[in-house]
């Protein structure tokens, strides 16, 4: 349908370029041979005679229609395939039926010929008979089939209002040696027989078909005229609906972008509030890892302080300790000194006093023999537990070294701590 609109479109710019009449002028024409008409019909009405039909289109409805119309004569038969929506068609039609009223067969109001024409017309509808259109080689609408009799097919082509002469050209060429002028379609005329022909009674039946096939002509195309006024109108309407229908459309596709648009930006809020939300978390998480290293720095100094207190105590502890068994051990020697001392100025009075007596000498110096064998063992064991004083003093001093130990332990587990926090700090 697009390429029959373009051919509809071209073939009225051609017709136009061909026809310079104004519409307007032929339409004013059209109405004052209808009024003509009605005035004639008005003061002497005519009295009723045989209506002469002055075209008649043959209507082929199917192959076999077409193969009995085309063998049936000699003549020269012209057969238009047309389509009902096919505006050139309607154009087309006019010139048509007016080539057919001139060349066609004559016939009376009932049915029968009168006078035999140089041609034989006939249409095919191309709704209702697409299949043998096809295969008649009828693409393009309208389109023209010439057959005379035997002969078979003589020309086909496609037509149009502006190339109507070729379908004349074609009428002169195979009808006959009799040449006919062209339809005058400017101004509607008929061309009729040469009433010097024909009878005075059957002139006057021409005469007064030619007036009825005027005033049929004129209203055809009046109705044309209206025809092509609603069309138009209807296609400016047809026109302001898909107007309306494509700013409704824009509407909606705007309405739907600025819906993705909000959505988008939804999307983007949302991700803007997620991000912002993971970055809080992070850094609660990083204030709570600096809280926690903060802690834990605090109870490591105070672990350390309490060490170096525990450690300081012990120390002291050790010290006293050390130093209070240093003068026990002083004392517990300067005791036993004494009174070994004591025992050996009483074991030598003794032994001075019993000296007279040999017995007494002898058990006195093995007496006096195991004191001092005693006091040396006092003696030892004074040193040996000086010995374990200042073990202990040395214990004290490990113990402290072993704090000193905990509390740089502890350094390290602080500065581990801190690169931890730093690495969370970074990682935040």
């Amino acid at each position: 349908e697009p390429a029959t609109a373009v051919a509809d479109a071209a073939a009225a710019a051609v017709a136009k370029e061909e026809e310079p009449a104004p519409v307007v002028a032929k339409t004013t024409k059209v109405v004052k041979a209808t009024q003509e008409k009605e005035e004639e019909d008005t003061a002497a009405p005519i009295h009723p005679v045989p209506a002469v039909e002055r075209q008649k289109v043959f209507k082929i409805n199917e192959p076999q229609d077409l193969l009995d119309f085309v063998v049936k004569d000699e003549r020269l038969t012209i057969i238009k395939v047309y389509a009902t929506w096919c505006k050139t068609c309607k154009a087309f039609d006019l010139r048509f039926r007016k080539l057919a009223t001139k060349e066609g067969d004559k016939f009376d109001k009932q049915g029968n010929m009168v006078e035999p024409g140089r041609v034989r017309f006939a249409e095919i509808d191309y709704n209702q008979n697409e299949e043998l259109c096809q295969l008649l080689g009828a693409e393009q609408l309208p389109y023209i089939l010439a057959y005379k009799g035997a002969s078979g097919k003589m020309d086909d082509f496609q037509a149009g209002p502006s190339h109507f002469k070729r379908v004349i050209d074609l009428v002169d060429q195979y009808a006959g040696t009799t040449k006919e002028a062209a339809i005058l379609a400017e101004e509607g005329q008929v061309l009729v027989p040469d009433l010097e022909t024909v009878s005075t009674e059957f002139q006057e039946e021409i005469e007064s078909e030619r007036r009825v096939e005027a005033a049929r002509l004129a209203e055809e195309e009046i109705k044309l005229a209206e025809r092509t006024r609603l069309e138009e109108e209807a296609r400016v309407q047809a026109a302001k609906q898909e107007k309306a229908a494509k700013e409704a459309r824009r509407a909606a596709e705007e309405k739907a972008r600025q819906v993705e648009e909000a959505f988008i930006k939804a999307q983007q809020d949302a991700m803007i509030a997620k991000e912002e939300e993971e970055a809080r978390q992070a850094e609660e998480s990083r204030l709570a890892k600096l809280e926690e290293a903060r802690v834990a720095k605090e109870a490591k100094l105070k672990a350390d302080d309490e060490a170096a207190r525990i450690a300081k105590k012990e120390e002291k502890a050790a010290k006293a300790a050390a130093k209070e068994a240093k003068l026990k051990a002083e004392e517990e020697a300067e005791a036993k000194a004494k009174s070994k001392a004591e025992k050996e100025a009483k074991a030598a009075e003794e032994a001075r006093m019993k000296a007279e007596e040999d017995a007494k000498a002898a058990v006195a110096k093995l007496k006096a023999e195991e004191e001092a064998k005693a006091a040396k063992q006092a003696e030892l064991k004074a040193e040996e537990e000086a010995k374990a004083a200042e073990e202990a003093q040395l214990k004290a001093e490990e113990e402290a070294k072993a704090a000193e130990e905990t509390q740089l332990k502890a350094e390290e587990e602080a500065k581990a701590a801190e690169e931890a926090e730093m690495k969370a700090a970074e990682e935040a």
